[in-house]
């Protein structure tokens, strides 16, 4: 103990390295700090083989550099690690963690927290190649991982000089496809040989290092082998496994899927299939009528797949499993009570294996159902395990939130208090908890208004819970009632005109700045009266006041007015707490705990992406602003604001940036894209089409062109044309999308 006390005493004196000492920026801001990996590949558009040799280089303060770490040059299959400002990682010294190790763990680290954040989602990167058309552009991230510290980018296209096309990022377009599976035979008796078949297509050479693997509860992870490749490139992997013995019939779901992959993979999801063991001819009928009823659900006649399950859950003989399928069917119908039902007689055959995804769900479709008493009933004590140091005993936070609304429609506030303080201890920001916590707060207000009629303050909290869940008729009436109480409450003003703005409809007064709307939406971003009052933790209404502050700083700038300056650096102050409120749930590690020694590493929260879509175009507007800032006739910060304000449905903000972008963009597939988003936006159909048909031209696996494409035309009454469209996505992307049956939403 003296030991450990004596080494604490020496990191207070500085003797353990810290955040605080020099050449280590403290700072709580969005801007990313911290240096991670860039992974990715660039191919060959002619035969979609991996170019090698290709110079890829990602642009940092403003320029692509010569040399350096944000430099790669791809390897032989096309593969490129390079780095970027990625995020922040951080870390700081726990006492508490320290207290409960050893000298040897804090030592080795584990009295540290460290801190994982990744917050950008594209990238600007130029990729050349003697031969080949340049690609200068914005590259999306396919993935990323906060505990790697590291990004995925969407493949590189490269075309070769002189043809019509454009070199271009190809998102969500893969060279490796799963693209057929199969199990023979499909009904099976105990002990008889199964074979597993999956067919992929695979450039030549890639074969070898692919891993397909077949998952089921039965077989567990199965690895297939290649057996055979023909010269178009499509490889057959198989594997042959055996059908259990068991004292009664079997239907086992497996899944195929691609693991490891040395080229990119086009995901257009798993491929399920179903296997059966059965023990007599007698149960071959209830067999068949089981694959037909998987088979229908997964080509989408949603009907007949629940008529088929409900036909064989009748039987006694169902399994957990068709129990489950049934659920499915029915949520697909928005037949709860039924699927509840399912859910509670699944949970009944699992016995004392329950799983912890299996309770949430049948929790949820309690609450669909309209069974609140019965969700707090069965699930209400699971709510104190919340803060249980053992992972495998706290409830998710889906079953949380199924709870507290329970109680919340039970009008238990008392309950719903503890399901939101069990929410705060878990690492989550997800919708639907953001959505309970948001309905508590309603629930909270307006009780205390009963509790105290005569109070307009507890008015306003009222008032204003109620502009947050977008309930602005009934805000009115409580806040106009607040301001006849008490005129003095001048803020609530600013609520009643953001909430007839919302009401109404009608745009900023550009004669005036919006002045109005602007002091409405600073006013909706603090919370409280008097001494209580605080920022808001609601990114919606730090996102609203960003765009508005953005709109101003576009306008003064416009005009040169010197307000500009003062504009810009509020609307990066709000897009910066619009970011902190949108952060997506944190993984968290609480690392490796050994007897004696304590914790022997770090306790690790990594966070990547945001919980809103928004808010990722909000990062990007955010960055285009700090380049800006900077460079104020940089065409790439034009570009990034173009394309964010476009993707959050500014469409006349997104123009005007374009413009400024267009001497270096013009022509590019990208550029084109973001053109035709704003003319669609602007209720120009018939350029919005032109502009599309042009990047389909320039860039034929752009995903979201050709599907946007279709949409219009099928909206103009073009069914040929829209046919078109989703043939040539589908030359490059395929048609199996989405999840299938078994896949609940709950897991």
């Amino acid at each position: 103990m003296a030991l450990r006390v004596l080494l604490i005493s020496l990191y207070l004196a500085g003797g353990v390295p810290t955040l605080s000492q020099p050449g280590v920026r403290v700072d709580k801001s969005v801007q990313p700090t911290s240096w991670g990996r860039v992974r990715g590949q660039v191919y060959d558009a002619s035969n979609s083989a991996p170019l090698a040799g290709a110079r890829v280089v990602i642009r940092s303060d403003g320029a692509f550099a010569e040399t350096g770490k944000t430099v790669a040059i791809t390897d032989a299959m096309g593969r490129y690690v390079a780095q970027a400002l990625l995020g922040r990682m951080s870390q700081n010294f726990d006492l508490g963690r320290a207290l409960n190790s050893g000298l040897i763990g804090v030592l080795a680290g584990g009295a540290m927290n460290r801190t994982k954040r990744i917050d950008v989602n594209r990238l600007e990167m130029m990729v050349t190649a003697p031969g080949y058309k340049p690609f200068v552009g914005i590259c999306p991230c396919r993935s990323l991982d906060a505990e790697q510290f590291a990004v995925i980018m969407e493949p590189i296209v490269l075309v070769r000089e002189g043809a019509t096309e454009a070199s271009a990022a190809a998102s969500g377009w893969g060279v490796v496809q799963l693209a057929d599976a199969a199990v023979e035979p499909a009904i099976a008796r105990p002990g008889k040989e199964i074979l597993l078949r999956a067919s992929v297509r695979v450039p030549q050479g890639a074969a070898r290092d692919l891993e397909v693997v077949c998952v089921s509860e039965t077989w567990r992870s199965k690895r297939l082998a290649m057996t055979a490749q023909d010269d178009a490139g499509l490889a057959v992997f198989t594997a042959r496994v055996t059908a259990p013995k068991v004292k009664s019939s079997l239907a086992v779901p497996v899944t195929f899927v691609l693991g490891k992959s040395p080229l990119d993979v086009l995901d257009a999801g798993p491929i399920k299939r179903l296997v059966q063991v059965v023990l007599s001819d007698e149960e071959l009928p209830v067999a068949e009528k089981r694959l037909r009823a998987f088979e229908v659900g997964q080509a989408g006649d949603g009907a007949s797949s629940l008529s088929l399950w409900t036909e064989i859950c009748a039987d006694p003989r169902a399994t957990e499993q068709d129990y489950l399928y049934l659920a499915d069917a029915a949520e697909a119908r928005q037949d709860y009570a039924t699927a509840a039902a399912a859910l509670q007689r699944a949970l009944a055959l699992a016995g004392d294996r329950q799983p912890t995804e299996l309770v949430a769900r049948h929790a949820e479709a309690l609450v669909r159902s309209g069974e609140a008493p019965q969700v707090v009933a069965s699930y209400g004590s699971m709510v104190a395990e919340a803060k249980s140091r053992d992972p495998r005993k706290r409830p998710s936070p889906s079953l949380l939130v199924a709870i507290g609304e329970s109680y919340l429609s039970l009008g238990d506030l008392a309950g719903a208090a503890r399901v939101r303080e069990a929410l705060d201890s878990l690492p989550t920001t997800s919708p639907g908890a953001m959505r309970f916590r948001s309905s508590l707060r309603v629930a909270e207000t307006a009780a205390a208004v009963s509790a105290e009629p005569n109070n307009p303050v507890r008015e306003v909290d009222y008032g204003r819970a109620l502009l947050d869940v977008g309930r602005y008729e009934e805000a009115v009436a409580v806040l106009r009632h607040a301001l006849e109480r008490d005129p003095d409450l001048t803020s609530v003003r600013s609520d009643l005109d953001y909430a007839a703005q919302q009401l109404l409809g009608r745009e900023e007064a550009n004669s005036s700045d919006g002045d109005a709307d602007l002091e409405a939406a600073r006013q909706r971003v603090m919370v409280g009266e008097g001494k209580d009052r605080r920022k808001s933790r609601d990114f919606e209404a730090w996102h609203a006041l960003a765009i508005l502050l953005y709109k101003r700083w576009d306008r003064l700038q416009e005009r040169g007015d010197a307000g500009a300056q003062q504009a810009l650096r509020e609307c990066l102050d709000a897009l910066t707490d619009a970011l902190k409120c949108a952060r997506s749930g944190a993984r968290v590690d609480e690392g490796l705990y050994a007897p004696y020694a304590g914790f022997v590493t770090s306790r690790t929260v990594a966070i990547a992406g945001y919980a809103y879509d928004r808010a990722a175009s909000d990062f990007a507007l955010f960055q285009g602003l700090l380049a800006l800032s900077a460079r104020p006739d940089d065409t790439f910060g034009w570009f990034g604001l173009g394309s964010a304000l476009a993707e959050l449905g500014e469409a006349e903000y997104a123009g005007r940036a374009l413009e400024r972008a267009r001497r270096t963009w013009g022509g590019s597939p990208q550029f084109g894209y973001v053109e035709a988003v704003v003319a669609e936006q602007e209720g120009e159909t018939d350029k919005a089409i032109r502009l599309l048909r042009e990047v389909t031209k320039l860039n034929p696996r752009h995903a979201e062109a050709h599907l946007r494409l279709a949409a219009l035309l099928t909206d103009g009454g073009d069914a040929v044309g829209a046919a078109a469209a989703l043939a040539a996505y589908a030359e490059y992307f395929g048609t199996r999308m989405g999840t299938t049956v078994g896949e609940g939403e709950a897991r």
